[in-house]
């Protein structure tokens, strides 16, 4: 049986590098069955657009590191939902 942990490790991996063709099977057919895996998928997808906002608005010198007003607003509204 494909465990959880092994899930979440692919999830954790599938950030990093493309999954084997095994892998990404292996992972849909757990998802399909794991409702707490597919919320972990939603978390980590959720995590990844949080980096790359960041990544978006905080660089450069002098840069404001504060969220944008909307981006701040969108994330409030899914950590809510």
């Amino acid at each position: 049986m494909f465990s959880c942990r092994r899930a979440s490790r692919l999830m954790s991996d599938a950030q990093d590098r493309r999954l084997t063709w095994r892998e990404r099977v292996s992972l849909r057919v757990h998802l399909c069955i794991c409702r707490y895996c597919r919320k972990a998928q939603k978390h980590f997808r959720f995590l990844q657009s949080l980096g790359q906002l960041w990544h978006q608005h905080g660089e450069g010198e002098g840069a404001e590191t504060r969220l944008p007003d909307d981006a701040r607003q969108r994330i409030l509204e899914r950590l809510r939902g």
